[in-house]
């Protein structure tokens, strides 16, 4: 891998339309490495997508009733609140103002579609993505990561820190796991290999690992210099137990990819592990809160490290009284 592919983004784009012919006009103005294309016919079908996949920017050209155009995208915002939307002309000039007063549409651009516009629109777009992920490893930056696990954490409890009514009306537990993933000796990659070759590689490398060992619904931050943390929100209402045995196995199995990666650099294959401390909410001991849970997943993750423990897995609830 060259050291351009290790430091340049990739976006997501999703293009909505019934229109072919717009369909290959967007294509072809979005002719760059930096983006990837998702394309659909249908409507029903993105918003499916946007449930599993993350997109940058949605090229929106749906061919729906007003109504139906703003329920469609409101479901898109709610789900990825960090998704721009464009949408090409001609469109109803009540939506238009409606999209923009709910502010679902980053931005409106004329058809037939004006490739130097719809690029200008989608760089700038990009843009905007940039303030909320990490170059280097895709994932969300650390204050984007403390949004979205604040979030994760309010569907479980109230302000006060009781049950949610959401999960009150579900009549079933909820839990939510954090892992904390450090890189081991990241000083010793970079001083062998250098800062590009070796760090900034290394880090690309295990994210791709984190990010293929989980579900489509997990959420990863870059937390610190080499750090990574993910949320694993755990909704199938049984136990404490299950939920951070679930979290347990999700962290080993990102040990066990990361311990088995050959990494080509210039100057030689790097071999790298990872450390993790993970910690389930609700749980005895550990508030319900944003530092709490960093706190108590931080706690395990050190209690490894400053016992001279590499490449292992510590659950808080498994750390010695």
């Amino acid at each position: 891998m060259s050291l351009e592919q290790t430091t340049k983004q990739q976006y997501n784009i999703l293009v909505v339309s019934k229109d072919d012919d717009t369909i290959s006009a967007v294509r072809n103005a979005l002719l760059n490495p930096q983006y990837v294309l998702d394309v659909t016919n249908s409507a029903w079908v993105a918003t499916k997508r946007v449930g599993t996949r993350f997109y940058d920017v949605v090229v929106w050209n749906a061919d729906e009733k007003p109504d139906n155009n703003l329920k469609l995208l409101g479901y898109i915002k709610n789900n990825s609140p960090n998704t721009n939307i464009i949408v090409p002309a001609p469109y109803n000039p009540e939506f238009e103002e409606r999209a923009l007063e709910q502010k679902l549409v980053y931005g409106f651009i004329d058809t037939p579609v004006l490739p130097l516009r719809l690029q200008n629109s989608v760089a700038k777009a990009t843009e905007m993505a940039n303030l909320y992920f990490d170059g280097k490893t895709g994932f969300y930056t650390e204050k984007q990561f403390k949004s979205r696990l604040e979030a994760e954490i309010a569907k479980l409890v109230n302000a006060d820190g009781k049950t949610s009514e959401l999960i009150k009306r579900r009549g079933q537990p909820e839990y939510l796991s954090l892992l904390l993933i450090d890189i081991d000796r990241f000083k010793q990659i970079n001083d062998a290999y250098g800062h590009i070759e070796g760090g900034d590689l290394a880090l690309h490398e295990v994210a791709l690992a984190i990010r293929n060992s989980l579900r489509k619904t997990d959420i990863c931050g870059r937390y610190g210099g080499d750090e990574s943390a993910v949320i694993l929100p755990y909704t199938d209402g049984t136990t404490f137990e299950s939920a951070s045995d679930f979290a347990i196995n999700k962290a080993e199995a990102i040990r066990k990819t990361v311990e088995g990666l050959e990494i080509m650099s210039a100057k030689g294959i790097i071999k790298a592990t990872v450390t993790i401390g993970v910690a389930t909410i609700p749980s005895a001991g550990i508030e319900n809160t944003y530092t709490g849970l960093m706190n108590a997943a931080d706690l395990a993750l050190y209690f490894l490290k400053n016992n001279g423990r590499r490449n292992e897995v510590m659950g808080h609830h498994n750390l010695p009284s």
